[in-house]
């Protein structure tokens, strides 16, 4: 579902409006690719323009009790490789859940490109 600011304009549901030319990523966006990105995979992803330090990804993540993200993309690894489907072989399982675990990466990612187009077409950034 979409809202509409006093000019009628509609924006995504997940989109909050900001100052600036260009789109900051949000605590929001940090924690969506927290399972899936360190925070140095994060800024070069996304333009150091865009990001916070590393030091200040590492406190909001310690700050709600996710301190190592390569311990959490390690565990979601083993997590979902462990949940094997009866019409897989493990073997065969081992490969589907690599590429489960990419496709939610490129969800996340896809959504977090889509607010900074979003917000970089309506300042006039991009066209």
């Amino acid at each position: 579902m979409a809202y509409s600011n006093l000019l009628g304009e509609i924006f995504p549901t997940d989109y909050t409006p900001q100052n600036g030319q260009y789109y900051k990523l949000e605590r929001r966006d940090y924690l969506s690719m927290y399972a899936f990105l360190t925070p140095q995979q994060i800024i070069d992803t996304f333009g150091a323009w865009r990001c916070v330090s590393i030091k200040t990804i590492y406190r909001g993540y310690h700050a709600r009790n996710l301190s190592r993200p390569l311990e959490a993309k390690r565990y979601l690894k083993w997590a979902v490789a462990s949940a094997v489907p009866a019409e897989y072989t493990f073997d065969e399982w081992n490969d589907v859940s690599y590429e489960l675990i990419q496709m939610a990466q490129a969800e996340a990612t896809a959504q977090i490109w889509k607010n900074i187009y979003w917000h970089e077409k309506k300042t006039g950034t991009i066209d």
